[in-house]
C-alpha cells in the first residue's frame, strides 16, 4: 500500500522518502511485492533487512520478476543464520539462498 501512494500520480514530484523495514516488521507476502516492484520508483531509498526464510523468499521473487526494481538505492541486509525457529542453520537452504544471491547479481538485480 505504501509502495503504490509513492506511484501515485499526486505525489509530490520531488518528493524522495527513504524506507527502512525491518524482518520483524515483514511478512513474506511483503518481502516478495518488494522484489517483484517493477515500476520506476527512483524517489525511493530502501534499507532491507532480513531473516531466515525472509531471504530466500525475496531472492527468488527478486530472481524471477519480469524486471529488475528501480529503486533509487537498496541497502540490503541478509541474515541466514543462526535460524530462531530451530537454533541451528539450515545448510540447504543457505546455500539455495547464495545460489540465488549469485544468480540476481549475473541479472544485474543487486
Amino acid at each position: 500500500l505504501f509502495l503504490n501512494g509513492l506511484k501515485a500520480p499526486e505525489r509530490p514530484p520531488h518528493l524522495y522518502v527513504c524506507l527502512d523495514l525491518r524482518a520483524e516488521s515483514l511478512d513474506e507476502e511483503t518481502v516478495r511485492a518488494v522484489a517483484a516492484e517493477h515500476t520506476p520508483l527512483s524517489n525511493l531509498g530502501l534499507q532491507l533487512e532480513l531473516r531466515h526464510h525472509q531471504v530466500n523468499a525475496f531472492l527468488e521473487a527478486l530472481v524471477g520478476a519480469a524486471e529488475a526494481p528501480k529503486f533509487g538505492g537498496l541497502k540490503l541486509s541478509l541474515d541466514w543464520c543462526p535460524l530462531a525457529e530451530s537454533g541451528h542453520s539450515d545448510e540447504e537452504e543457505i546455500n539455495e539462498g547464495l545460489s540465488l544471491m549469485g544468480e540476481a547479481i549475473q541479472m544485474g538485480r543487486l
